[in-house]
C-alpha cells in the first residue's frame, strides 16, 4: 500500500464502438447508432439516443429489428479493425501526454497523475487532453479522478452524466463519503452481483457500508482482493498503475461461423483461417509454439445438446514458422469431424510459448529451421509498414470460393480511415 498521496485518472471513451462509426461518418451525429456483436447477433454498443429508446445492452437483434427500423436506428456490424486502430491512436496520444499509462481495455486507460498537481492545474490539463482527443481523433471521452483505481472508476461513472465537462474529481474526502453512501455495493468495481448478495446477508448494502468494514477481517473472512477493495474505497491506493506484460503465455483465436459447417473441407478451411490469425500474433510477439489445441463446437449456441470436440498436437520442437504450425494443425482436423454434425464455432490455441531467441540458441535448432527463420524474416520485412499484406503464405490463402466460417457482417462500415503499422499498434500495448 502506497504511503505517497496518489492521483489516478480513468479515461473511458463514450459509447466507443458507436463513436467510431460516427468518427468515419459525421452525418451520424445526433442519430441513434447501434453496433452488433460477431455474426450480427446482439447489440453490444449503443449511442445515447438508442439508450433513450429503451433498447437494452445485449438485446438480440432479431427481437428488436422491427422496433429499430421504426425508430430509424442506424445499425452496424462489428468492425474490429476500425475499433482497434482508433483505440491505438488514443492510447498512443495518452502515452505521449501522461507520465504513466495503463491500457486497461480497448476503450479505457488509467493515468497516474501523482505529483502533477504541484506543477499543473489538473482540471485544465484534463480538459485540454479531452479536447485534443476529440479534435484530432474524433472520439468523446469521460475522465474520473480519485486517489485509487476503484474510486476513479466510480468518478468516471459520474463524469459520464456530467454533459458539461465530462470530468469528475473525487479527491475530497467529504465528497467521497457522500458518493459512497448513495452507491450500491454491487456497483463497486470488482464486487459484482454474486458477491453483493453475500454482502447483503452481512448488512452491507452501500459502498460506504463496505468501506467501513475492517479490511483485515474482510481479507481473512473473504479474500485478499476484497480486503484491498476496502482500502481502495477509503482512498488508499493498493492497485498501482502499471503497464501489462507485452508477452502472452498463450495465443488463441476463435470465431462463430456465419453459416453452419457440415463437411470436413469446411472445417479445414475454418481451422486454416483461425491458424492464420493466431500465427500472425505469434510472429508479432516473436514467440515459438510447442503445443496446439484445436476445438470445434457442434449443435446450436444455446441448445443444451451442444458439445465441443477437442484435440491437441505436441510438436517435436517449438516452432514459429507458420506453414509448419498449419501443417501440424490440419493433420488433426479429421479427429474433430463427425459425419452428419453441424459446427457453429471453432478455435485454436497456441501454448507452451518460448522466445524465438531461446530456440535459436538451442542445440535442437536445425539447419532447416534456420532457413525457415530467414524466409519468415523476409516475409515479415516485406509486409512491414504496409497497409495491406503484400506477401501471404500459400497454405493460408482460402481462395475466392465460399467461406462459411467467416462471421456475418451485413452492416459493415468502411474498414478504417487510416491503417496503422505494427509498430504504432504495439506502442499502445493493445490488450487484443
Amino acid at each position: 500500500m502506497s504511503l505517497i498521496p496518489t492521483c489516478i485518472a480513468l479515461l473511458d471513451c463514450n459509447n466507443f464502438f458507436a463513436s467510431c462509426e460516427r468518427m468515419v461518418d459525421p452525418t451520424l451525429n445526433g442519430l441513434p447508432v447501434a453496433v452488433l456483436s460477431s455474426n450480427d447477433g446482439c447489440i453490444i454498443a449503443r449511442s445515447e439516443e438508442v439508450k433513450e429508446l429503451g433498447i437494452p445492452m445485449g438485446a438480440p437483434w432479431f427481437k428488436w429489428r422491427g422496433f429499430m427500423k421504426q425508430h430509424k436506428v442506424r445499425l452496424f456490424s462489428l468492425n474490429m479493425q476500425l475499433y482497434t486502430e482508433t483505440s491505438a491512436r488514443i492510447m498512443n496520444l495518452l502515452i505521449e501526454r501522461a507520465p504513466k499509462v495503463q491500457v486497461y481495455s480497448i476503450d479505457e486507460a488509467f493515468l497516474d497523475l501523482s505529483g502533477m498537481e504541484k506543477y499543473f492545474d489538473l482540471n485544465k490539463f484534463l480538459q485540454q487532453l479531452r479536447q485534443e482527443i476529440l479534435d484530432e481523433i474524433g472520439i468523446p471521452v469521460s475522465i474520473g479522478v480519485a486517489p485509487s483505481k476503484v474510486l476513479a472508476k466510480m468518478a468516471n461513472r459520474i463524469a459520464k452524466k456530467n454533459r458539461t465537462t465530462y470530468i469528475e474529481f473525487l479527491m475530497d474526502e467529504a465528497e467521497r463519503e457522500q458518493i459512497l453512501k448513495t452507491t450500491s455495493v454491487e456497483s463497486v468495481w470488482g464486487v459484482g452481483r454474486r458477491n453483493a448478495a453475500k454482502m447483503h446477508s452481512l448488512g452491507v448494502y452501500t459502498a460506504w457500508d463496505f468501506a467501513c468494514l475492517n479490511p483485515r477481517m474482510v481479507q481473512q473472512m473473504r479474500s485478499v482482493v476484497e480486503g484491498r477493495l476496502v482500502w481502495e474505497l477509503r482512498g488508499k491506493s493498493c492497485l498501482p498503475v502499471e503497464a501489462p506484460s507485452d508477452v502472452k503465455h498463450h495465443i488463441g483465436s476463435s470465431r462463430s461461423f456465419g453459416e453452419r459447417i457440415t463437411t470436413l473441407e469446411g472445417l479445414r478451411g475454418a481451422i486454416t483461417f483461425l491458424m492464420g490469425l493466431a500465427t500472425r500474433k505469434l510472429v508479432r510477439q516473436q514467440s515459438a509454439c510447442k503445443v496446439i489445441y484445436l476445438s470445434a463446437s457442434i449443435g446450436k449456441p444455446r441448445n443444451p445438446d451442444r458439445h465441443t470436440v477437442r484435440t491437441s498436437i505436441v510438436l517435436p520442437v517449438a516452432s514459429h514458422y507458420p506453414p509448419t504450425l498449419l501443417q501440424a494443425a490440419l493433420s488433426k482436423v479429421v479427429e474433430l469431424h463427425r459425419d452428419g454434425c453441424q459446427y457453429y464455432r471453432a478455435g485454436v490455441v497456441l501454448c507452451e510459448l518460448s522466445s524465438v531467441s531461446e530456440i535459436k540458441n538451442s542445440l535442437f535448432f536445425e539447419h532447416q529451421q534456420g532457413r525457415q527463420d530467414r524466409l519468415l524474416q523476409l516475409v515479415t520485412q516485406l509486409n512491414r509498414n504496409q497497409h495491406k499484406v503484400q506477401v501471404e503464405w500459400a497454405g493460408f490463402k482460402h481462395g475466392s470460393g465460399a467461406t462459411p466460417w467467416l462471421p456475418k457482417c451485413d452492416h459493415m462500415s468502411i474498414p478504417s480511415m487510416e491503417t496503422l503499422t505494427d509498430e504504432e499498434i504495439e506502442t499502445a500495448r493493445p490488450w487484443w
